[in-house]
């Protein structure tokens, strides 16, 4: 199985989140995907910064998507409609 990482940022102000970024590395395992999000995650906090992240109550949520069993895979978030396409 091959995985994709997508990761969202999020307001709770808002109550909104961008589209998805696809990190753009595919993973052997949902294991390491996961790994991968975390870290991620933790390395766009950072990259943010403390004074962002607090006044705009930001957070990033991700998703390891698993590819074998799909060609595109249709998500909802904040009532907005996107759609990810995996290549073969």
């Amino acid at each position: 199985m091959k995985f994709s990482l997508a990761l969202i940022l999020c307001s709770y102000i808002t109550n909104s989140c961008l589209l998805p970024y696809n990190y753009p590395e595919k993973f052997d395992s949902l294991y390491n995907c996961l790994i991968e999000g975390y870290e991620q995650s933790i390395i766009k906090i950072i990259d943010i910064g403390e004074l962002d992240i607090n006044n705009n109550e930001l957070y990033i949520k991700f998703m390891c998507i698993d590819e074998s069993n799909m060609g595109e895979k249709t998500w909802w978030i904040n009532a907005k409609e996107f759609v990810v396409r995996f290549g073969t």
